[in-house]
């Protein structure tokens, strides 16, 4: 047995010690989409306040969660309710829906740490392991930590795929804790320095001008176009690959269409060739190779790495696409074995989000679907990507 594979064991043994544990504590730790969660008893520490100048007590978990990298709650019905995307305040004061709840059960996926948590109230956490490693000075794979878990005296990190480390306890923040423990209601609470204190600045009304015109898109009321599109994927190869930067991917399959575009920088209209198949991606996704390593993901690349290291999709075609119910994640298997994994991180949250953000979007020769936050589906005309303008298609195909 190999040393992964050895604390890979220690790991699910402590994240069976979660279950039947109850939530108590909530923070966002200070990093926007952040997430901290304290389970079992509170054990006494102190942290520095920045303000007094001065250490002050305050109490963590017997058990931590520690989440850095993307994540989405979903509510008993399975529909997603908050997710690691939305503003840092509104996380900061939505996030107590956690606390009196129960974990009922941690699911991880082999290799990737992704990471399914239930609770019994039927809420569900979603973890998307979304930092790919990169190579250090001796040629490693090494990278930012996913996310941890902690217990009385150890810590384990999880990093990108196959990467697990284990070392002592630590508390974000504060100083060594101490030996005693408390049962949470036994807690002076106003001693601590907590999240709950925090008061999101109250935002103005912003009043929305009435107009006759229809909207450019109109939802669809059923699924199966998309799945039908979806489907003409199958067993067509990419050949282009293209960022608009901000994390936000696209491929383009089958033959090439001829198109017009509109170029700022020449103040003139330009020919490019597009995808008879388009995929057009601007929430998180993750490239994973052929033995479960990740290669990209959108939140810590940049457009000129995408570019390059995505290259290698081109001439790969498209085995299968599987799209989850309600969320409309999806996960793209090529016939090379690697896999694009798509994690909708873009929801509604009452009336403070926009409500046209999109997920990702794919299109044939006429339409373009787009799934946007929550279970919305649009369909309107295809256009390009490049410049967002309509333009006339040729009706010409050039081969690949």
């Amino acid at each position: 047995m190999t040393e992964t594979d050895s604390l890979k064991n220690e790991l699910l043994k402590t994240l069976s010690l979660f279950k039947g544990l109850t939530c108590w504590n909530v923070s966002s730790c200070g990093m926007a989409g952040s997430l901290e969660l304290s389970f079992g008893k509170a054990i006494e520490t102190k942290v520095y306040s920045m303000k007094n100048k001065a250490w002050k007590k305050t109490y963590c978990g017997q058990f931590e969660l520690l989440i850095l990298c993307s994540w989405r709650l979903h509510d008993e019905n399975g529909d997603p309710i908050l997710s690691s995307s939305l503003r840092y305040d509104i996380i900061k004061t939505t996030t107590v829906v956690f606390l009196g709840d129960t974990i009922e059960s941690i699911e991880i996926m082999p290799l990737l740490w992704d990471v399914t948590i239930r609770f019994s109230s039927g809420k569900q956490l979603n973890v998307f392991c979304d930092w790919p490693p990169d190579q250090n000075q001796e040629g490693e794979l090494d990278g930012m930590t996913n996310w941890f878990c902690m217990a009385e005296n150890e810590t384990y990190y999880l990093g990108h795929a196959q990467h697990i480390n284990k070392g002592e306890r630590f508390h974000h923040g504060r100083c060594p804790v101490s030996d005693t423990l408390y049962e949470p209601d036994q807690i002076d609470w106003t001693c601590v320095i907590s999240d709950k204190d925090y008061q999101p600045k109250e935002q103005e009304e912003q009043e929305i001008e009435e107009t006759d015109e229809e909207p450019p898109i109109t939802v669809v009321s059923s699924q199966e176009k998309l799945l039908e599109t979806l489907s003409m994927f199958h067993g067509k190869q990419c050949w282009d690959v293209y960022t608009s930067g901000n994390g936000r991917f696209g491929l383009s399959f089958g033959k090439a269409v001829e198109i017009e575009f509109y170029s700022h920088k020449a103040q003139a209209l330009k020919r490019r060739y597009s995808g008879q198949y388009e995929l057009y991606i601007v929430c998180l996704w993750r490239l994973d190779d052929e033995n479960g390593i990740t290669i990209l993901g959108s939140s810590n690349c940049d457009k000129y790495t995408i570019k390059k290291k995505s290259a290698i999709l081109m001439g790969d075609s498209v085995e299968s696409i599987d799209v989850t119910p309600k969320t409309w994640d999806a996960t793209i298997r090529f016939s090379s074995g690697r896999r694009l994994v798509i994690f909708c991180n873009g929801i509604l949250y009452g009336e403070n989000m926009e409500k046209e953000m999109d997920n990702w979007s794919c299109g044939d020769e006429k339409n373009i679907f787009y799934i946007g936050a929550g279970k919305t589906i649009y369909q309107g005309e295809r256009y390009n990507l490049v410049s967002d303008i309509l333009l006339p298609w040729k009706k010409n195909l050039q081969k690949n």
